[in-house]
This record gives structure tokens, C-alpha cells and sequence, in this order.
């Protein structure tokens, strides 16, 4: 890994150090106090890297950077004998011959999370991820000199250590989770979903360990989550539009199957197969939300209808009014007895009817007697 920074960081050098006329200077210890050898050290301006350096025996580093700006300092450690990063990076905000700079590096280790990120609201992988090293105690960032433990967030500490945003220094010895935040695209907008991948007792690892974990192992329950809750609204839809004379069977039985695809994908779940779990927690998904697409369309046709058969219902009882009398204030009386009649009846058997507020519903009914008498 120490290896790696090295070329990354020959490939972002400049000259910067040779045109200089001032410094950054400082010292790397660890905990213990002792210092540290061979760690680097960059120096970025905003996000532009300007200079670097490694530290000598003594964990001392001096680099030559131009006057008048304030600058970002990084330091990165590691032993290439363990398999995982063995300090925290570290960081810190100067100016150029503003005093020594002195970094105390924590010992760390390595999370590194394979596998893709899913939700099943969208068929597309996430548009960004943000990996937050949590206290469990608090629920908030873990810091180091103020700065949060943020990996994967533009200008974060992915950006500077040359890192894979997927791979977290983590601190060794303390029990952390960590919180996922994304941003996923569905249908044309970005939406936000986080969830929290942790462990019974927490994350513990020891320094220059390096641990590797399946996300899906913690993007799953949340999944399931979403379907269950999916599930919760459309049972509720369906009660809400029972209770006024909607016939449902249909729409029941498909909530039955969704409810087998979430049980299959409980099930795969505990039994590690994430990629057939998932697959079962979006087709769930996918058939509840077409159930719920299905009721919306069936009570706003519902609606229209009583509309429809309101302005029917007033035409009908004028045209019968009509034809039973030549006498024009019985047509008048016999057409609105007529119309009232059957509006009572429509109002309380039609299950649209009680969709439609009753103030609208009179009022409706009131504009269409009146376009019906004005015709006849």
C-alpha cells in the first residue's frame, strides 16, 4: 500500500517546491510518542495537490510551498507488513512558516465492503456513496482533530489518502458502525437513503487488521424495510376504499403474493443469498407498486363516473319529466322530484359517490340540473 502512495502521489508532483519561498514544517509520532518514519505527507490548496513529502527518522517533514495562502496538510501511514492501514489519517489547516505542525497518529485498521449497493425503488446503482466511521455511544462522526471519519464524500479523506472510497481506516481497538448515505435515482430525481451497517456488540478491529464484509449483508434488511412498508400503505389504501363499497379481491390477492416474495426474501437472506433476495424484495416490490398504481387509477375513475352519471342522471329525469306532462312547472317539479330521487339513490349505493365531498357532490348535481333544464 505504502508503495501505491508513493507513485500516486510522483504522479501529482509539481515544482512547486523548487519555486518556493516558504514552508510547511512538522513532526509524526504515534501515540506512544515515538516518531514516524516514512509517512507522507501532502500538501493540498482547495483540492489541487501542490506538494508532498515523506517524513525521515526522526518523523520530521519540511516542504517548500509558496507564501500567502493557507493550506491543508494530510498525513497518511502504513506499514506494508499488515494487511490493513495501520494509523488514521490525519489532517490540518496552515500557513507557511506559522509554527511547527505536530501530528499524533492513532493507530487504525481496515473495513473494506465489497459488493454493489441496491434499493429497490430503482434499477440503477447508486449515483454517490458516503461511508460515516459512527460512535455507537452517540450515534455521530467519529473525528480526528475535528475532522470527521467521511469516506467517499467529494474533497473527504478518500480524496487524499488515494483510497477506494469503499475502503475505510477505521479506528483499531474501539467499537464503531458505520452509517451509508446515498443517492439514488428514481425514476428522474435523486432521492437520499441511508442505512447503518453494524454488528451485535460492533465493529471491533485490531490495528493493521483488515476486515472484509458483504454491504448487502446491511443494504438488504433495509430493502425489505422499504417493501414492508410498501406493503403496510397499499393494505391500507385497500381498507380505506372497502370501506366505501370498493369490490378488492383481485387487488387482495396480488398483496398475497407480494407478501410470499417478501417471506422468500427474508429466507435467502438468512441463508446469504443476497443476489436472489434482492431479486425476490424488488419483484415485491415492484407488484405492490403496481397494486398501488392500479387502486389510484381505479378511485380516480370512480370519482369521474359520479360526475359522469350525475349529468347523466339530470338529462334522464328531464327527458322523463317531458315526456310525462306538456304542463312546464310540472316538467319543472316532476324533472327535479325525479332527479333528487335518483341522486339519493346513486349517493347511496354508488361506491364512487362517497369519494366525491358532499358539497361538491350537491353542487354538481345543482350546475347539471339546471344545463339539463336550460336544454330541454
Amino acid at each position: 500500500m505504502a508503495a501505491l502512495q508513493l507513485v500516486l502521489l510522483v504522479a501529482i508532483h509539481s515544482s512547486t517546491a523548487a519555486q518556493a519561498a516558504a514552508s510547511l514544517r512538522g513532526v509524526v509520532l504515534d501515540e506512544g510518542g515515538s516518531p514516524v518514519e516514512g509517512a507522507v505527507v501532502s500538501v493540498w490548496l482547495g483540492r489541487e495537490p501542490v506538494a508532498w513529502c515523506r517524513t525521515g527518522p526522526d518523523g520530521r517533514f519540511d516542504i517548500g510551498v509558496e507564501a500567502g495562502s493557507r493550506y491543508m496538510v494530510y498525513v497518511f501511514a502504513d506499514d506494508d507488513a499488515t494487511p490493513g492501514v495501520d494509523y488514521l489519517p490525519a489532517r490540518a489547516e496552515a500557513a507557511p512558516d506559522g509554527g511547527e505542525l505536530r501530528f499524533i497518529l492513532a493507530p487504525a485498521a481496515s473495513l473494506v465492503f465489497e459488493g454493489d449497493i441496491q434499493f429497490v425503488e430503482s434499477e440503477e446503482l447508486p449515483l454517490s456513496v458516503v461511508y460515516v466511521v459512527l460512535d455507537p455511544a452517540s450515534s455521530s462522526a467519529m473525528k480526528v482533530r475535528g475532522f470527521p471519519l467521511e469516506y467517499g464524500k467529494p474533497g473527504g479523506q478518500s480524496t487524499f489518502i488515494r483510497l477506494d472510497p469503499s475502503h475505510l481506516v477505521v479506528p483499531a481497538g474501539i467499537p464503531f458502525s458505520v452509517l451509508v448515505n446515498c443517492s439514488v435515482l428514481v425514476g428522474a430525481a435523486p432521492i437520499a437513503r441511508s442505512f447503518v451497517a453494524d454488528e451485535p456488540g460492533h465493529f471491533t478491529l485490531g490495528r493493521g487488521e483488515r476486515a472484509v464484509v458483504d454491504v448487502r449483508r446491511y443494504s438488504l434488511p433495509f430493502n425489505i424495510g422499504v417493501v414492508e412498508e410498501r406493503r403496510g400503505a397499499v393494505e391500507s389504501r385497500i381498507g380505506e376504499m372497502e370501506s366505501v363499497g370498493f369490490y378488492l379481491a383481485a387487488e387482495r390477492g396480488k398483496i398475497t403474493s407480494a407478501v410470499k416474495l417478501i417471506s422468500e426474501a427474508r429466507y435467502l437472506y438468512d441463508e446469504g443469498r443476497y443476489i436472489e433476495s434482492f431479486d425476490a424484495a424488488r419483484k415485491g416490490y415492484i407488484a405492490l407498486r403496481h397494486v398501488l398504481a392500479d387502486l389510484t387509477g381505479l378511485y380516480d375513475d370512480a370519482a369521474l363516473s359520479v360526475y359522469i352519471l350525475i349529468f347523466f342522471l339530470a338529462f334522464s329525469s328531464a327527458a322523463m319529466a317531458f315526456l310525462l306532462s306538456n304542463r312546464d312547472s310540472v316538467k319543472l317539479v316532476g324533472g327535479a322530484a325525479v332527479y333528487a330521487v335518483t341522486l339519493a339513490v346513486l349517493y347511496l349505493t354508488y361506491p364512487g359517490s362517497v369519494i366525491v365531498p358532499l358539497g361538491r357532490f350537491a353542487a354538481s348535481a345543482a350546475i347539471a340540473l339546471a344545463s339539463s333544464l336550460t336544454a330541454a
